[in-house]
């Protein structure tokens, strides 16, 4: 296929921008106990600083793209991962060890936390999967990234490609699904990333069940 028949429109900024908003507002949601104040407001600052230059270059359409671009996209989305990770991490552990008072708001920031570690995942596969969001669709000439994620869409229209909705709901998938989701993991990069994300969410979904049965009971 040429890179002419390759070339798709953009994708649009506004679904993106609004789960990293989303996930600023998860992160300041979290409790003192999981996360102090401080370190939440530096983490929404750092990321926030990140987003800005790249809102600067495409404000409402994906059509540019730089190494130096490239790089601030994916470091942001991984500072996510990190900041997503820590908090569910620290939720287990106050899940576990927190008095009866704090048990309840606890278990709401568990919610705050999860959904966050959602919308990091997706972030992460969008700006990773074949080379992020511009070389995906064409619209730049030169190589193209061996794909992360094969989706089943793929096997029905020969020009169609994923948009971010599309790695939101493989994110959500692979965070409550039992069994392997019908978009699948290809590269060992991917897979590591998927199985940690789905190991910490059922890490996190059962010790906030037995919190919950231990606290009613």
């Amino acid at each position: 296929m040429s890179t002419s028949q390759r070339r798709m429109r953009s994708e649009g900024r506004i679904p993106v921008l609004v789960a990293q908003l989303v996930a600023f507002a998860l992160i300041l949601s979290l409790p003192g106990a999981v996360l102090p104040l401080l370190v939440r407001c530096v983490a929404v600052v750092i990321a926030a600083s990140v987003l800005l230059p790249l809102l600067i270059v495409d404000p409402s359409r994906l059509r540019h793209s730089s190494r130096r671009t490239r790089r601030l996209g994916v470091s942001q989305a991984g500072f996510l991962a990190v900041v997503a990770l820590a908090a569910v991490a620290l939720t287990v552990v106050q899940l576990v060890t927190a008095s009866y008072a704090l048990v309840p708001r606890v278990l709401v920031g568990a919610v705050g936390a999860w959904l966050l570690q959602v919308i990091a995942a997706s972030l992460v596969l969008w700006q990773l999967d074949r080379g992020g969001p511009v070389a995906r669709r064409g619209i730049r000439s030169g190589p193209h990234p061996d794909p992360d994620l094969r989706f089943p869409q793929e096997d029905l229209e020969e020009r169609w490609m994923p948009s971010y909705l599309d790695y939101v709901t493989t994110a959500l998938t692979n965070a409550m699904a039992v069994v392997p989701a019908r978009t699948l993991a290809l590269r060992p990069r991917t897979k590591i990333l998927t199985s940690i994300w789905s190991f910490t969410s059922f890490a996190l979904l059962g010790v906030v069940v037995a919190r919950i049965i231990a606290f009613v009971a």
